[in-house]
Protein backbone atom coordinates (compact mmCIF):
# COMPACT_ATOMS: atom_id res chain seq x y z
CA UNK A 1 0.00 0.00 0.00
CA UNK A 2 3.07 2.43 0.63
CA UNK A 3 4.19 1.08 -2.19
CA UNK A 4 1.42 2.30 -4.45
CA UNK A 5 0.85 5.57 -2.86
CA UNK A 6 5.01 6.72 -3.05
CA UNK A 7 4.71 5.34 -6.61
CA UNK A 8 1.40 8.20 -7.33
CA UNK A 9 2.86 10.75 -5.66
CA UNK A 10 6.39 10.46 -8.02
CA UNK A 11 3.53 10.34 -11.04
CA UNK A 12 2.03 13.28 -9.72
CA UNK A 13 5.24 14.99 -9.26
CA UNK A 14 6.33 14.18 -13.08
CA UNK A 15 3.25 15.35 -14.41
CA UNK A 16 3.46 18.66 -12.35
CA UNK A 17 7.14 19.36 -13.60
CA UNK A 18 6.33 18.50 -17.15
CA UNK A 19 3.25 21.02 -16.91
CA UNK A 20 5.86 23.53 -15.16
CA UNK A 21 8.93 23.07 -17.20
CA UNK A 22 7.68 22.41 -20.72
CA UNK A 23 6.33 26.00 -21.34
CA UNK A 24 9.34 27.61 -19.61
CA UNK A 25 10.99 25.23 -22.19
CA UNK A 26 9.32 26.15 -24.96
CA UNK A 27 9.69 29.51 -24.26
CA UNK A 28 13.42 29.44 -23.74
CA UNK A 29 13.22 27.70 -27.58
CA UNK A 30 11.14 29.88 -29.65
CA UNK A 31 13.15 32.78 -28.24
CA UNK A 32 15.57 32.31 -30.30
CA UNK A 33 14.08 31.20 -33.47
CA UNK A 34 12.04 33.29 -35.89
CA UNK A 35 7.74 33.69 -36.20
CA UNK A 36 8.13 31.16 -39.25
CA UNK A 37 10.38 28.52 -37.68
CA UNK A 38 7.83 28.93 -34.44
CA UNK A 39 4.80 27.96 -36.60
CA UNK A 40 6.62 25.28 -38.33
CA UNK A 41 8.46 23.24 -35.88
CA UNK A 42 7.15 24.76 -32.54
CA UNK A 43 9.02 22.16 -30.34
CA UNK A 44 12.22 21.57 -32.27
CA UNK A 45 15.84 23.03 -31.23
CA UNK A 46 16.59 26.48 -32.54
CA UNK A 47 18.80 26.06 -35.71
CA UNK A 48 21.03 28.65 -34.26
CA UNK A 49 21.77 30.96 -31.07
CA UNK A 50 20.37 34.05 -32.70
CA UNK A 51 20.35 36.97 -30.18
CA UNK A 52 18.32 39.37 -33.19
CA UNK A 53 14.98 38.68 -30.89
CA UNK A 54 16.71 39.64 -27.70
CA UNK A 55 18.18 42.89 -29.12
CA UNK A 56 14.54 43.78 -30.51
CA UNK A 57 12.57 43.43 -27.84
CA UNK A 58 15.78 45.74 -25.54
CA UNK A 59 15.53 48.11 -28.36
CA UNK A 60 12.13 48.82 -29.42
CA UNK A 61 10.43 47.40 -26.30
CA UNK A 62 12.22 49.05 -23.79
CA UNK A 63 12.40 45.80 -22.02
CA UNK A 64 15.67 46.59 -19.54
CA UNK A 65 14.37 49.78 -18.62
CA UNK A 66 10.72 48.40 -17.49
CA UNK A 67 12.50 45.33 -15.45
CA UNK A 68 14.44 48.15 -13.97
CA UNK A 69 11.18 50.00 -12.86
CA UNK A 70 9.41 47.29 -11.77
CA UNK A 71 12.41 45.97 -10.04
CA UNK A 72 12.55 48.81 -8.12
CA UNK A 73 9.04 49.06 -7.40
CA UNK A 74 8.54 45.75 -6.03
CA UNK A 75 11.69 46.12 -3.60
CA UNK A 76 10.51 49.25 -2.38
CA UNK A 77 6.98 48.02 -1.77
CA UNK A 78 8.75 44.67 -0.12
CA UNK A 79 10.61 46.87 2.39
CA UNK A 80 7.56 49.01 3.97
CA UNK A 81 5.23 45.70 3.43
CA UNK A 82 7.67 43.98 5.64
CA UNK A 83 8.41 46.87 8.21
CA UNK A 84 5.13 47.85 8.39
CA UNK A 85 3.15 44.44 8.21
CA UNK A 86 6.05 43.14 10.95
CA UNK A 87 6.06 45.53 13.42
CA UNK A 88 1.93 45.85 13.58
CA UNK A 89 2.23 41.60 13.85
CA UNK A 90 4.72 42.10 16.84
CA UNK A 91 1.98 44.78 18.38
CA UNK A 92 -0.90 42.43 18.02
CA UNK A 93 0.65 38.76 18.61
CA UNK A 94 1.78 39.96 22.13
CA UNK A 95 -1.27 41.89 23.34
CA UNK A 96 -5.07 40.74 23.70
CA UNK A 97 -7.32 43.67 24.12
CA UNK A 98 -10.14 45.03 21.94
CA UNK A 99 -8.07 47.65 19.69
CA UNK A 100 -5.92 44.68 19.04
CA UNK A 101 -8.69 42.64 17.39
CA UNK A 102 -9.91 44.99 15.68
CA UNK A 103 -6.68 45.66 14.27
CA UNK A 104 -6.35 42.07 13.26
CA UNK A 105 -9.95 41.82 11.71
CA UNK A 106 -9.70 45.09 10.20
CA UNK A 107 -6.43 43.78 8.27
CA UNK A 108 -8.52 40.88 7.68
CA UNK A 109 -11.05 42.55 6.07
CA UNK A 110 -8.25 43.47 3.50
CA UNK A 111 -7.72 40.27 1.77
CA UNK A 112 -12.12 39.72 1.79
CA UNK A 113 -12.54 43.16 -0.18
CA UNK A 114 -12.28 42.33 -3.75
CA UNK A 115 -9.30 44.29 -5.66
CA UNK A 116 -11.38 45.45 -8.61
CA UNK A 117 -13.80 47.16 -5.82
CA UNK A 118 -10.89 49.59 -5.46
CA UNK A 119 -10.33 50.83 -9.03
CA UNK A 120 -12.68 53.70 -9.33
CA UNK A 121 -11.90 55.31 -5.83
CA UNK A 122 -8.32 54.73 -6.11
CA UNK A 123 -8.78 56.70 -9.83
CA UNK A 124 -10.44 59.27 -8.08
CA UNK A 125 -7.75 59.58 -5.67
CA UNK A 126 -4.72 59.46 -7.39
CA UNK A 127 -6.67 62.10 -10.54
CA UNK A 128 -7.30 64.21 -7.49
CA UNK A 129 -4.11 64.97 -6.15
CA UNK A 130 -2.68 64.14 -10.06
CA UNK A 131 -0.53 61.22 -8.90
CA UNK A 132 -0.26 59.55 -12.33
CA UNK A 133 3.02 58.59 -13.35
CA UNK A 134 4.42 59.01 -9.68
CA UNK A 135 6.37 56.22 -8.60
CA UNK A 136 5.79 57.56 -4.58
CA UNK A 137 1.63 56.96 -5.36
CA UNK A 138 2.26 53.53 -7.15
CA UNK A 139 4.76 52.21 -3.86
CA UNK A 140 1.89 53.31 -1.67
CA UNK A 141 -0.89 51.57 -3.55
CA UNK A 142 1.18 48.54 -4.06
CA UNK A 143 2.03 48.75 -0.27
CA UNK A 144 -1.89 49.24 0.61
CA UNK A 145 -2.83 46.36 -1.34
CA UNK A 146 -0.36 43.82 -0.43
CA UNK A 147 -0.12 44.38 3.22
CA UNK A 148 -3.16 42.28 4.73
CA UNK A 149 -2.01 39.15 3.71
CA UNK A 150 2.23 39.13 4.84
CA UNK A 151 0.30 40.83 8.49
CA UNK A 152 -1.46 37.49 8.87
CA UNK A 153 1.34 35.45 7.89
CA UNK A 154 3.52 37.18 10.06
CA UNK A 155 1.35 37.41 13.51
CA UNK A 156 0.64 33.62 13.12
CA UNK A 157 4.45 33.25 12.70
CA UNK A 158 5.01 35.23 16.18
CA UNK A 159 2.20 34.04 18.34
CA UNK A 160 3.79 30.42 17.44
CA UNK A 161 7.34 31.46 18.67
CA UNK A 162 8.87 30.13 21.98
CA UNK A 163 8.20 33.39 24.74
CA UNK A 164 10.88 31.88 27.22
CA UNK A 165 13.43 33.86 25.16
CA UNK A 166 11.16 36.80 24.91
CA UNK A 167 11.05 36.90 29.00
CA UNK A 168 14.62 36.17 29.38
CA UNK A 169 14.69 39.49 27.07
CA UNK A 170 12.65 41.51 29.34
CA UNK A 171 13.96 40.55 32.51
CA UNK A 172 17.04 41.64 31.42
CA UNK A 173 16.25 45.61 30.70
CA UNK A 174 15.69 44.79 26.96
CA UNK A 175 13.20 47.02 25.03
CA UNK A 176 10.32 46.63 22.97
CA UNK A 177 12.07 48.03 20.13
CA UNK A 178 15.29 46.11 20.86
CA UNK A 179 13.21 43.12 21.33
CA UNK A 180 11.80 43.53 17.90
CA UNK A 181 14.57 44.31 16.26
CA UNK A 182 17.34 42.05 18.21
CA UNK A 183 14.98 39.03 19.19
CA UNK A 184 12.11 38.71 17.21
CA UNK A 185 13.14 39.42 13.62
CA UNK A 186 15.79 37.17 13.11
CA UNK A 187 13.77 34.62 14.28
CA UNK A 188 11.37 35.30 12.14
CA UNK A 189 13.75 35.31 8.52
CA UNK A 190 12.03 32.37 7.43
CA UNK A 191 8.49 34.05 7.06
CA UNK A 192 9.84 37.38 6.06
CA UNK A 193 11.46 35.55 3.03
CA UNK A 194 8.17 34.25 2.25
CA UNK A 195 6.29 37.13 2.06
CA UNK A 196 9.05 39.23 0.36
CA UNK A 197 8.64 37.04 -2.11
CA UNK A 198 5.05 36.57 -2.26
CA UNK A 199 4.76 40.71 -2.33
CA UNK A 200 7.67 40.76 -5.03
CA UNK A 201 5.90 38.56 -7.36
CA UNK A 202 2.88 40.74 -6.77
CA UNK A 203 3.94 43.66 -7.52
CA UNK A 204 6.67 42.85 -10.32
CA UNK A 205 3.63 40.87 -12.60
CA UNK A 206 1.04 43.59 -11.83
CA UNK A 207 -0.31 44.62 -15.03
CA UNK A 208 -3.44 46.88 -14.04
CA UNK A 209 -2.11 49.23 -11.29
CA UNK A 210 0.57 50.12 -13.94
CA UNK A 211 -2.25 50.72 -16.59
CA UNK A 212 -4.46 52.71 -14.90
CA UNK A 213 -1.81 54.76 -13.29
CA UNK A 214 1.28 54.54 -15.80
CA UNK A 215 1.20 56.32 -19.42
CA UNK A 216 4.71 57.55 -19.50
CA UNK A 217 6.82 54.87 -21.67
CA UNK A 218 9.89 55.87 -19.72
CA UNK A 219 7.97 54.49 -16.43
CA UNK A 220 6.33 51.49 -17.78
CA UNK A 221 6.62 48.23 -15.68
CA UNK A 222 7.56 44.94 -17.13
CA UNK A 223 4.03 43.53 -17.31
CA UNK A 224 2.60 46.79 -19.27
CA UNK A 225 6.24 47.05 -21.55
CA UNK A 226 5.09 43.70 -22.28
CA UNK A 227 1.58 44.22 -23.00
CA UNK A 228 2.39 47.10 -25.14
CA UNK A 229 5.15 45.57 -26.66
CA UNK A 230 3.20 42.45 -27.79
CA UNK A 231 0.29 44.37 -29.32
CA UNK A 232 2.74 46.63 -31.55
CA UNK A 233 4.59 43.27 -32.82
CA UNK A 234 2.05 41.16 -32.92
CA UNK A 235 2.99 39.29 -35.44
CA UNK A 236 6.51 39.01 -34.48
CA UNK A 237 6.99 36.11 -32.10
CA UNK A 238 10.28 35.40 -31.15
CA UNK A 239 11.28 39.02 -30.35
CA UNK A 240 7.78 38.48 -27.89
CA UNK A 241 9.03 35.49 -26.42
CA UNK A 242 12.47 37.08 -25.87
CA UNK A 243 11.46 39.78 -23.90
CA UNK A 244 9.28 37.24 -21.77
CA UNK A 245 12.92 35.16 -20.96
CA UNK A 246 14.08 38.34 -19.86
CA UNK A 247 10.99 39.22 -17.75
CA UNK A 248 12.28 35.36 -15.92
CA UNK A 249 15.03 36.52 -15.52
CA UNK A 250 15.26 38.59 -12.02
CA UNK A 251 12.37 36.44 -10.69
CA UNK A 252 14.77 33.30 -11.22
CA UNK A 253 17.45 34.81 -9.34
CA UNK A 254 15.66 36.20 -6.57
CA UNK A 255 13.79 32.38 -6.00
CA UNK A 256 17.20 30.78 -6.31
CA UNK A 257 19.35 33.39 -3.66
CA UNK A 258 15.82 33.00 -1.28
CA UNK A 259 14.95 29.06 -1.90
CA UNK A 260 15.75 27.96 1.51
CA UNK A 261 14.14 30.59 3.55
CA UNK A 262 10.92 30.75 1.30
CA UNK A 263 10.66 26.66 1.94
CA UNK A 264 11.37 26.89 5.61
CA UNK A 265 8.70 29.86 5.79
CA UNK A 266 6.40 27.85 3.97
CA UNK A 267 7.21 24.70 6.58
CA UNK A 268 7.13 26.41 9.88
CA UNK A 269 4.32 25.57 11.98
CA UNK A 270 3.75 22.37 10.00
CA UNK A 271 5.79 20.18 12.71
CA UNK A 272 4.25 20.90 16.27
CA UNK A 273 6.91 21.37 18.64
Amino acid sequence: MRLKRHIDLHIVALIWCAVTVVPLLFTLLSSFKTTIQIYQNPFSLPESVDWTNYATAMEKGNILRAIGNSFFLALATVVLVVLIASMAAFVVARNDGRIYKFIYILLLAGILIPVHATFIPLVRMVSGINGTNNYLVMIMIYTAMNLPLPFLLICSYMKRMNKDIEEAAIVDGCSELRLYSRIVMPISKPIIATVSIITFLSVYNDLIFSLLFINDKEMYTISLALNMFKQKYTSDYGATFAAIVLALVPLMIIYFILQKQIIRGMTAGAVKE
